[in-house]
């Protein structure tokens, strides 16, 4: 059996502080030990810790026995690196990766508190694997682009807010479909979400001027969102609300059909339908929309998706952030290819015009199944910036299965 010294004087002198602040009944409480089977040297902690180095226990923590309440404990400092939830007791950490590694810690509890009844600003998100909080869980204190790296991809039912407000995407990089909540979701099947989410992160609060989103930074990320429309289920951008960043078919599968009140933009020009499919009644938004009733759409919009350059002939101007058009968008492209993640031309698309070096930045990198092209010769590559393996197609492709490019192309150009 090894043992560690480890500030073994702290220790005991935290714990002697500690044990007379027993008395205060219901706060959480973990004993954390330096080594396997709760053995000594050991100290109980009953408050968050951003650094436990002041007690000399950062790095040092081989099992905790967990007495009242839920940890989070992170391999960094501020709550911040690889980070779980955990609400039963660890004998032995040897071999997983909070083995001498856990360096900050805080009690968990439904209202955003911490164990010293001091209110938290930044907050924390607990996912899990089944819903109603059950199963699997893991935690995320700031924001994670690709839940694939923390293995729990696609797995999430059900999330538990511990402070803050959270965007939830179902492709990595905070793309694809999104949602933004601020109170914990018992189910994501409710709302179209089970099994789906890829990535999210903690919002900054509105500024009023139609960017709600915090910076997200970090791990590569360059805080850059692409075109946003904020759908809510009330006038004035209030109720529920869902994020689109390229288009939805059918908001029924979201759970949202005829029930869009007003819109926010951020950035780019929308088509919003009454039908699904882009068909019905169509208006293109090119601003925010505080009240649908005067378009005569309220709660009847059942489909919405960005317009690209190059697809807008036709579409005339207007005043208040819209105009009117009773047809559909076209199949065809124009001066553009559509890139499909399913063969034979369905699935999500991606409409691009002249080049894109890297599909990855747009979420769909190695996701290309099927291609649409209105003229010309392009240019499809399985790396980025045009590398690895390329070839030059003329016309439509129904399915890159049959060159041996199907779900590898990273990068697309029009030649000249």
């Amino acid at each position: 059996m090894r043992y560690k010294r480890i500030g073994v004087r702290v220790m005991v002198a935290f714990a002697g502080g500690i044990a007379s602040a027993a008395v205060l009944a219901g706060l959480p409480a973990v004993k954390v030990c330096a080594n396997a089977n709760y053995h000594s040297p050991c100290t109980t902690l009953r408050q968050p810790y951003r650094d436990l180095s002041e007690l000399g226990l950062a790095n040092a923590i081989s099992s905790f026995s967990i007495e009242s309440g839920a940890w989070l404990m992170c391999t960094r400092r501020d709550f911040h690196g690889v980070c779980r939830v955990f609400d039963e007791s660890e004998r032995d950490l040897s071999g997983s990766q909070f083995q001498d590694s856990i360096v900050s810690l805080r009690p968990m509890s439904e209202g955003g508190w911490d164990g010293d009844g001091a209110h938290r600003d930044e907050g924390s998100a607990v996912l899990f694997e089944d819903a109603d909080f059950r199963g699997q869980r893991i935690a995320v204190t700031d924001h994670e682009p690709d839940l694939a790296r923390r293995g729990f991809n696609d797995r999430v039912s059900s999330v538990r807010l511990d402070g803050g407000r959270w965007q939830l995407c179902s492709d990595a990089g905070f793309r694809g479909r999104c949602v933004t909540v601020d109170g914990s979701v018992n189910n994501f099947a409710d709302i179209g979400l089970n099994d789906q989410i890829s990535s999210l992160r903690r919002l900054g609060g509105d500024d009023g001027g139609g960017n709600q989103w915090g910076n997200a930074g970090g791990d590569g990320d360059d805080g850059g969102d692409p075109d946003v429309a904020v759908l809510y289920e009330d006038a004035n951008f209030s109720g529920r609300q869902i994020s689109v960043t390229e288009g939805v078919r059918d908001l029924g599968r979201w759970g949202f059909n005829d029930r869009v009140s007003s819109v926010r933009l951020q950035g780019g020009r929308w088509q919003a339908c009454t039908d699904a499919d882009f068909s019905g009644r169509c208006v293109v938004l090119y601003g925010n929309v505080k009240n649908i009733e005067p378009l005569g759409m309220n709660d009847q919009i059942s489909s919405i998706r960005r317009m690209h350059d190059g697809g807008n002939q036709g579409w005339g101007g207007g005043g208040g952030g819209w105009s009117g058009n009773d047809g559909n968008f076209g199949e065809r492209p124009h001066d553009a290819a559509v890139l499909y993640a399913d063969a034979d031309y369905r699935g999500r698309q991606l409409r691009i015009v002249g080049e894109v070096a890297d599909l990855s930045r747009l979420g769909f990198n190695d996701q290309v199944s099927s291609m649409r092209m209105s003229s010309g010769r392009w240019e499809v590559c399985s790396d980025a910036n045009f590398r690895g393996r390329c070839q030059v197609v003329s016309g439509n492709v129904a399915n890159f299965d049959r060159s041996g490019m199907n779900d590898r192309i990273s990068s697309v150009r029009q030649l000249q």
